[in-house]
């Protein structure tokens, strides 16, 4: 049985498991076990296992940071010792640690310290905002105003990415702002001025720079045209970048995952993790990856793939690529003409041959590949490299190819990800963004194939889910909610934006615990709660299997466990 098997056995057992009557905390005696048979802790709660062969448990328990038992409070009051620390949560429901399967680290904890523009309502509003930062003064001899999260279609005044307002109020300052997706990113005439850019400058293969009707440039950088600008600004200290990754860790710790995914990464992460680790100071487990432009990356391929470093906390063993933009700044590669912009198809940033030569050289030392492919033109152009190397890979499971995005794909493409050995890396929260004005982007005809995951995982994908912060939401509920209702914040549309994309609840928590172990080559250590993994786990308010769609933000996480140490707790949880 395989775990693409699970989530049709996750409701064989009830739901509501009923918990012993008339014992209160405490009031367990201990067993009969030695020292050397005791747990370290028990948990008596409403476990979800995720484990086939018992989908459903009353209780666990903890010895040397591994679960040793998933069973009955009655047989596991045997394994409780004199200093067996016992978690009563009865009430509460647990499930397999989450797993954030994508998110970037080093953008997350830069907007929360940084200059934030998600909200930002248009170019005065954004004005208004860099005016205040110079005001301020408060980046001392950190010359460049760097911003993050501005997003087109939520400019409430109608009005469109462009420099002239940052030119006026600072002419000799350079700014930077990145879209949410940070594939395009606004600039001021002095960061061009820096970057050696002008009106007469070519874009590079694989990017953008946008020009007015009257050929002067916008200061929208797009594609590897933003490599141009961003190599300028000077890097974070050393202190101030791991200041920055502890604090986005923190965050993602006490939003419930036990793990997270990192596809931002980069040698300079790398280090500031490592330094972390050796610090005891990473609060989760840490899957990074670096980018195939990074300066460092032969190097860090010489060097190996770096597993399970400080007990299974941290592990380098991704090379990401992007193939493409995103749909929001017209940059997702498609295989037909946008609706709204029928002159652009998008940008190819990296070419076939490049995704060719990576991924061979990739399989050779023995790294993931992660492709990162929004347009339905991408999401082919991976499938297409991946069946002709896929032959010649005699150990093809050693690369696990992954695709970050899909969010268009065409419809004959979907079950070649199952052929291909592909798996489906989504994040749900965007099409709760999107589906507002994807009808004008794409056409009503290419709706049908947008953010495709039933088609997806029925075409033999592993689907796993990601926040995408900080460009989305990262709690996990809007993660899980958003995947199981299609719809946005608001409950709209009323029964889901295609409705027949919609993942199952069963297959949404798989997504988010197995199938992202697994995306991760870790499904041997967690992703599920049985003996021989890692006590990693989420404790919850309620059964997030039986909660009805729209009461599923009113659903609570309470706290973790990692390695079956207490994490997080809310006041909830005693």
């Amino acid at each position: 049985m395989t775990f693409r098997q699970l989530p049709s056995l996750l409701l064989v057992l009830p739901a509501l498991l009923t918990p012993a009557c008339g014992r209160g905390p405490g009031t367990f005696v201990a067993g009969q076990a030695g020292p050397e048979q005791a747990a370290d802790a028990v948990v008596y709660a409403r476990v979800i296992t995720m484990d086939p062969a018992l989908p459903r448990a009353k209780g666990l328990a903890i010895r040397g940071g591994l679960i040793v038992e998933v069973s009955t409070p009655e047989k596991l009051q045997r394994l409780v010792g004199p200093d067996t620390k016992i978690f009563n949560w009865r009430s509460r429901t647990v499930v397999p640690g989450l797993i954030d399967a994508h998110v970037d680290l080093q953008a997350l904890g830069e907007t929360m310290v940084g200059l934030d523009l998600k909200d930002a309502g248009g170019m005065d509003d954004i004005a208004s905002r860099v005016r205040a930062v110079l005001a301020e003064r408060g980046l001392g001899e950190y010359r460049w105003i760097v911003g993050h999260g501005w997003e087109e279609h939520r400019f409430r005044d109608g009005s469109v990415p462009d420099r002239r307002l940052l030119d006026a109020i600072a002419p000799n300052r350079p700014v930077l702002l990145y879209r949410a997706d940070r594939r395009s990113v606004l600039v001021n005439g002095e960061a061009l001025r820096l970057a050696g850019v002008d009106d007469q400058t070519p874009d590079p293969p694989g990017g953008r720079l946008e020009h007015r009707p009257d050929g002067s440039l916008s200061g929208l950088v797009q594609g590897r045209a933003v490599g141009l600008v961003t190599r300028l600004i000077p890097p974070h200290p050393t202190d101030v970048l791991q200041a920055l990754l502890k604090a986005a860790l923190d965050r993602l710790a006490e939003a419930g995952y036990t793990s997270v995914q990192d596809l931002g990464g980069s040698s300079a992460t790398w280090q500031a993790l490592l330094a972390l680790g050796e610090a005891g100071q990473l609060p989760i487990r840490v899957y990074t990856s670096v980018d195939s432009q990074d300066p460092e990356l032969e190097s860090l391929l010489s060097a190996g793939p770096q597993i399970g470093l400080f007990q299974h906390l941290l592990t380098l063993r991704t090379v990401r690529l992007d193939l493409d933009g995103e749909l929001g700044g017209q940059t997702a590669s498609l295989l037909a003409p946008y609706t709204d912009a029928p002159d652009r198809q998008g940008l190819e940033i990296a070419s076939r041959t490049a995704l060719h030569e990576l991924a061979t050289r990739l399989y050779k030392d023995g790294f993931q590949l992660a492709l990162h492919a929004s347009g339905d033109g991408a999401v082919r152009a991976s499938l297409d490299a991946l069946e002709l190397l896929l032959p010649g890979w005699a150990h093809w499971d050693a690369v696990r190819p992954r695709l970050e995005g899909a969010d268009v794909v065409a419809p004959d493409d979907a079950s070649r990800f199952g052929l291909t050995h592909l798996i489906a890396s989504v994040q749900p929260v965007r099409l709760a963004r999107q589906m507002h004005w994807l009808g004008d982007r794409l056409g009503e005809e290419r709706l049908e194939f947008v953010h495709p995951w039933r088609g997806l995982q029925q075409g033999g994908a592993t689907v796993v889910l990601g926040s995408g912060a900080p460009e989305l939401d990262f709690d996990p509920r809007a993660v899980f909610t958003a995947a199981v209702s299609r719809a946005d914040e608001s409950g709209w549309p009323a029964g889901g934006w295609k409705p027949m994309q919609r993942l199952p609840a069963a297959d949404a928590l798989a997504a988010l615990t197995l199938n992202a172990a697994h995306a991760a080559f870790e499904e041997q250590l967690k992703g599920s709660l049985q003996p021989g993994k890692l006590a990693d786990m989420t404790v919850l308010s309620t059964d997030i299997l039986y909660t009805d769609i729209e009461d599923l933000y009113r659903l609570r996480v309470l706290g973790t466990l990692v390695g079956g140490k207490l994490r997080y707790r809310t006041r909830h949880l005693r």
